[in-house]
């Protein structure tokens, strides 16, 4: 999985196996959530604002 932010900050990691799609019984928030400051070792207290895309 690589993630960029504005194209110029760029991060990869990666899993010990393929993987082709992620499953969760649970909620999956991707750039913040319902409120961030609470999740447990979250480093920030402020939502994700922008866009994402492919």
């Amino acid at each position: 999985v690589t993630i960029s932010v504005d194209g110029i900050l760029t991060t990869t990691g990666y899993t010990q196996e393929d993987y082709t799609m992620l499953g969760s019984d649970d909620f999956f928030y991707v750039g913040g959530s319902p409120s961030t400051a609470d999740l447990p070792g979250s480093p920030v207290s402020n939502n994700f604002m922008g866009c994402l895309k492919e």
